[in-house]
């Protein structure tokens, strides 16, 4: 297999493309650059060179790249993509899931928030009405979420509906993110909760019970410790 050079791509020759896609890319496929130089036919030196913005990879790389990835050329030329920020999300399967599937799970939700901000263009969507509730036990928070959003003890009728209504951003994960399970983030002022196709009753506990007050902890580092214990103590496995 022909390997691009390693040498800077001659100026006149290279395409402009932005370096956070070919990582976000890159990513959501769940490979790391190594992987990708072997599938592209692209030196690993010329993919860290693009990836870090210190070169432009030639119309032909570009090429490469993009049928390795399976990405239109067009989408490296957009604009910069920031990505769901990874100190804020709370991931439901975070301990038993392999790095690389919550790389490709977070750039999938990157991508999902860019269609958001899409739609918020267009259509007037439901502002973000979530309690601020300080930081009650794992027992108690869902409690009251259940009281100021209605529901109270009695299930609700369709929870994803209750969320959306409340401005809470519901999306599925792709399949090849069914390890990641689970995970909310916000961004910015609003919260995003990506959810795997339902797997056994236990996720559907966790997403009766957890994905409201997932949401509601802004970035605070104990959003995880907060999670883990309710997964301990309320006999839902992480």
């Amino acid at each position: 297999m022909t390997m691009d050079p390693d040498p800077a791509d001659n100026a006149r020759q290279s395409t402009m493309v932005t370096p956070t896609r070919l990582t976000l890319a890159r990513r959501r496929r769940g490979l790391t650059l190594a992987e990708l130089s072997d599938r592209a036919g692209v030196s690993l030196q010329s993919l860290s060179n693009h990836e870090t913005g210190r070169t432009g990879p030639r119309p032909a790389t570009v090429r490469r790249i993009a049928d390795a990835l399976g990405f239109p050329e067009g989408f490296f030329s957009g604009p910069e993509i920031d990505e769901l920020p990874a100190e804020g999300i709370s991931w439901r399967a975070r301990t038993k899931t392999p790095s690389c599937v919550l790389d490709s799970a977070r750039a999938a939700g990157t991508l999902a928030a860019q269609l958001y901000d899409w739609i918020d263009e267009r259509f007037r969507l439901p502002e973000p009405d979530l309690p601020s509730l300080g930081k009650p036990d794992p027992e108690t928070a869902p409690e009251m979420v259940r009281t100021r959003w209605g529901p109270g003890h009695a299930p609700a009728p369709n929870m994803v509906h209750l969320l959306e209504t409340h401005g809470v951003r519901v999306l599925s994960l792709p399949p090849d993110s069914l390890e990641a399970d689970a995970f909310a983030v916000w961004r910015g002022r609003v919260p995003f909760v990506f959810l795997a196709r339902v797997r056994s009753s236990r996720a559907k506990d966790y997403v009766r019970d957890f994905s409201t007050a997932l949401a509601l902890w802004r970035r605070e580092p104990s959003v995880r410790d907060f999670f883990d214990r309710a997964h301990t103590e309320l006999g839902i496995a992480s």
